[in-house]
């Protein structure tokens, strides 16, 4: 079976320093995995203690490499496959309460536990196709998941494109809004199937000024394996 993208859902804090996110409301579907990419204030990086399911359960997330630091806001990329419940909500908590902050969060179905290759930096983007180039990653299995989000720290209203091969869902929610204006969003969420195995290497299109800088993170899910049984039957006569 292969993976599936859900659903996604967004949070700014609106130029409000925050204790934590607030609620996000996700329908969410036991044995789904769920990818959180948050952005805050430079100053005190991403200092996010726990995610936790709106009804006070503990979700085990992992941060998914380290986190990317520009000019003026820091992002961190967390995951968790097989969803052990089915929370109504998401809650991102930090350990310090003056941050402003966005989150976003997306869903896929078919998403085993590995993590398979994760990069994460920054890039100066001009206005050329496919400019913001990701830091590659290497995956030694297939098929897979090739998650990557993009985030413009320097022009906040033209947020970019997806690039050439991968999917940008369509919705507001597959954005990654600004922690200071929620009327923005400079960052993207996108996706493709990997089939393959090696180097890959993600994109984004800016539709901003030239020269912004990029907060960039991907990484690699593998997909629930479907290999049949094989087993030799015996018809006994």
């Amino acid at each position: 079976m292969a993976y599936a993208y859900v659903n996604a859902a967004q949070f700014s804090s609106n130029n409000s320093p925050v204790a934590t996110s607030g609620v996000i409301t996700l329908a969410v579907t036991a044995g789904n995995a769920l990818i959180v990419t948050v952005v805050c204030d430079v100053g005190a990086g991403v200092p996010v203690s726990t995610i936790t399911d709106q009804g006070g359960g503990a979700l085990s997330f992992v941060q998914a490499g380290t986190t990317v630091t520009g000019t003026v806001f820091s992002m961190a990329m967390f995951y968790l496959v097989n969803v052990p419940s089915s929370p109504t909500g998401i809650i991102v908590n930090l350990s310090v309460s003056t941050q402003r902050l966005s989150v976003q969060i997306s869903q896929f179905s078919g998403i085993s536990g590995s993590l398979d290759g994760v990069a994460g930096g920054t890039a100066t983007a001009t206005l050329a196709s496919n400019n913001v180039i990701f830091p590659s990653i290497t995956n030694a299995n297939q098929p897979a998941l090739f998650y990557a989000v993009g985030f413009d720290d320097t022009t906040y209203t033209a947020g970019p494109t997806a690039g050439t091969g991968f999917t940008f869902h369509g919705a507001l929610a597959n954005r990654v809004p600004q922690p200071t204006d929620s009327g923005n969003n400079p960052g993207l969420t996108e996706d493709k199937r990997l089939t393959a195995t090696g180097s890959q290497t993600a994109t984004l299109t800016n539709n901003a000024v030239s020269g912004d800088l990029y907060l960039m993170i991907s990484l690699a899910l593998d997909e629930i394996s479907t290999t049949p049984n094989t087993a030799t039957i015996a018809w006994v006569s």
